[in-house]
């Protein structure tokens, strides 16, 4: 290979003061390394990451991979297929991963670590505890901590059928965290990773592509998947108040459908308002029908106690009475002694 073929080292110039402090050097002026990658390098990385972009969409991806100094390759910077439903197709874009963004932070010298994640829970059915949101807490030496907060509502990510996909039914808090943290990272270091975003904050279908209902409608699958959300809150509220309006004889049934739609919402992914509006109507239809059941049964109890007691104080007498007695069995007459006499 001639030395015209060999790829280029290039570098790129800034001030002193435009530097990070943990890349300053003395002169007023410093070269930053830039990223480059060779044509083999580059074709690893679009048969491993990118193999359906075409060649001006892989061209900006690698652009932008350079600017931020961020290898594909070591995993810092994600590229990433996803369905725009205002250009009505898929596009690629550049996601940062959580590790590229402490890469950023570090190259600074000012990056002084972060806290453990903190995480916030809400009381649910049974004992369980439903994670609401993520806490973490990024500091930088000058600078007063900076705390990203994330809300499991708003950054779930789920599958075509509206569920939780993979990493989200199985790491909730773990990805949760990447979110808030990313948020904290753009925070306190806006420089050098404003409008940076991690895969997790994508709020959405896993796969990103959209079902038929989508394409046909132009929602996007956020929107989708709050319609589920919204379509399923209503189906769960029409069974639940429909055992309400069941007839007294079919009451009993309507209390054994009611407590397993009652498990239903304990095992839904519900929360928040809509969570706490099924579980109010769940407890209110639940207190009517028992009420209705206790009812019947103190009537039924007052019945056949009004029975028994008519049956002792009023026994039959059904002696025969005398030959020439008018009166016929059962009715009381002169003619034989009362019934409480017999010995």
């Amino acid at each position: 290979m001639s030395d015209q073929d060999k790829p280029q080292e290039t570098a790129l110039v800034m001030r002193e003061e435009d530097l990070p402090r943990g890349l300053r050097k003395a002169g007023g002026y410093a070269q930053l390394p830039a990223l480059n990658f060779s044509p083999q390098q580059e074709q690893m990385i679009r048969d491993m990451f990118a193999r359906d972009a075409s060649n001006e969409e892989f061209s900006v991806l690698m652009e932008v991979a350079k600017a931020r100094r961020l290898n594909p390759l070591l995993k810092e910077i994600h590229f990433m297929k996803r369905w725009d439903n205002d250009l009505n197709r898929y596009v690629w874009s550049a996601m940062v991963s959580i590790e590229g963004l402490r890469t950023l932070a570090e190259r600074t010298g000012e990056y002084e670590g972060q806290d453990p994640p903190k995480w916030e829970y809400e009381d649910g059915e049974g004992g369980k505890k439903w994670l609401v949101a993520a806490y973490v807490t990024v500091y930088r030496t000058g600078r007063k901590p900076c705390t990203g907060v994330a809300y499991y509502e708003e950054f779930l990510q789920t599958k075509r059928d509206g569920n939780p996909n993979r990493m989200w039914a199985t790491m909730p808090r773990n990805q949760l965290a990447k979110c808030a943290e990313a948020m904290a990272f753009r925070k306190i270091f806006p420089n050098e990773t404003g409008g940076l975003n991690v895969p997790e904050e994508f709020n959405g279908r896993d796969d990103g592509s959209p079902t038929e209902a989508h394409k046909m409608s132009g929602a996007a699958p956020v929107q989708a998947a709050a319609q589920q959300k919204t379509n399923e809150v209503e189906r769960m509220t029409e069974h639940i108040r429909a055992c309400a309006m069941a007839l007294p004889e079919h009451t009993e049934e309507a209390l054994r459908v009611l407590q397993r739609l009652g498990m239903e919402v304990s095992a839904s992914r519900l929360t928040g308002p809509e969570r706490k509006e099924l579980v109010k109507i769940w407890n209110e239809v639940n207190d009517a029908l028992k009420a209705r059941t206790a009812g019947a049964a103190e009537q039924k109890d007052a019945a056949a106690a009004t029975s028994t007691t008519s049956v002792d104080e009023a026994p039959v007498d059904d002696r025969p009475h005398a030959g020439n007695c008018p009166a016929k069995i059962g009715e009381k007459c002169e003619c034989r002694t009362p019934a409480t006499e017999v010995g």
